[in-house]
């Protein structure tokens, strides 16, 4: 409340200061995320790829029981059609479906920017996500992402354009875009290379730095 100013990550995290602190709007500048890779990836994508991509360290949180349930129906569909899970510390068999393949934790860096590339897109319906800052990897990768309608994922994924959100846990309508991404690789394609040029428009962080300067310019 001292604070002339007070910069935020993104829009969700703006509509809490007002709603939850009572902050005066136009005291919050949006100075946004950027992705964390040293260079954007030059990306190949595999022309007939069958895989959608998880990554996520809390499963549950993540909506990760949410994906494998679609993803099982998916397969009634697509037969050929992959999972990749990346990041939980332990899985569940209940999990271990048919067509679905499990990696602990990741923490080689250009392992998991190879992981983001061989995907046919992403998906992570999560519960609650402050932000989602793996949405971007996934997008510089050229990745279609799907999320939720929760808390900042509807500020990354343009429904529609670069990806899909749902409603929190709603099966139907996951098994839906993950379908119509796996049995339309053209789509997944089309959509992933938009998410790539949202994300050299949106989430770098020489634009997050060119904000910050807008900001203190116009405070001088």
């Amino acid at each position: 409340h001292r604070a002339d100013r007070i910069l935020c990550t993104n829009h969700y995290v703006r509509e809490s200061f007002v709603r939850d602190y009572g902050i005066d709007p136009a005291r919050l500048t949006h100075i946004g995320y950027g992705v964390n890779f040293d260079t954007l990836p030059t990306v190949d994508k595999p022309v007939c790829g069958n895989t959608a991509l998880f990554v996520g360290y809390d499963f549950q949180r993540k909506g990760g029981p949410t994906v494998v349930e679609a993803f099982r129906r998916v397969r009634a569909v697509v037969p050929n059609a992959r999972l990749r899970i990346v990041g939980p510390k332990f899985l569940d068999k209940q999990y271990l479906i048919e067509g679905v393949d499990y990696l602990p934790p990741v923490n080689d860096r250009v392992a998991m920017q190879r992981i983001f590339t061989e995907a046919s897109f992403y998906v992570m319906p999560s519960v609650c996500e402050p932000f989602g800052l793996v949405f971007l990897e996934a997008m510089a990768c050229e990745n279609a992402c799907i999320g939720s309608k929760n808390n900042a994922m509807p500020e990354i994924i343009e429904h529609g354009k670069t990806g899909y959100v749902i409603d929190v846990g709603n099966v139907d309508q996951l098994t839906e875009y993950m379908t119509g991404l796996f049995v339309n690789p053209e789509l997944a394609r089309t959509m992933g290379q938009a998410a790539a040029c949202r994300l050299r428009r949106e989430f770098t962080w020489d634009q997050c730095g060119e904000r910050v300067r807008a900001l203190l310019r116009s405070l001088a």
